[in-house]
């Protein structure tokens, strides 16, 4: 799940590539394996809470992300704004981003709990051929 989310926040910080359409992507591939390796029902549901916590991270990471561009493009509509405009959208960004990572790990590790470690091995080698 980690890689998951890690790819997603490569992706933002370098701006290539449709994050959400990619994310939602590869979430699809981790619930169909999740489906398909994680036989004990009660486990599978476990895991598949864990894959909607994820999506749930993701979904809040991008609106704290849409939260923060407003900011900078009102700052940049505002053509006498001052650094201090700028710098006071940036006020939050380290609390920000841990709270996309602790998010992101949270669900991983609810993963994690949910799935052998066998499970975990089929379930990344299966995503990985996508």
């Amino acid at each position: 799940m980690f890689w998951v989310g890690l790819a997603t926040l490569i992706m933002l910080i370098s701006g290539t590539g449709d994050d959400s359409r990619e994310f939602r992507k590869r979430m699809q591939a981790m619930h169909e394996a999740t489906e398909h390796f994680i036989g004990d029902g009660e486990r599978r549901a476990r895991a598949d809470r864990a894959l909607q916590e994820t999506s749930a991270a993701f979904l809040a990471h991008r609106t704290r992300l849409d939260k923060l561009s407003r900011c900078i493009g009102d700052a940049d509509a505002d053509y006498h704004a001052t650094q201090a405009q700028y710098a006071a959208c940036l006020d939050h960004l380290d609390e920000m981003w841990a709270a996309s990572v602790n998010d992101f790990l949270r669900a991983e590790q609810h993963f994690r709990a949910a799935a052998s470690q066998a499970e975990l091995l089929q379930i990344h080698h299966k995503v990985l051929k996508r």
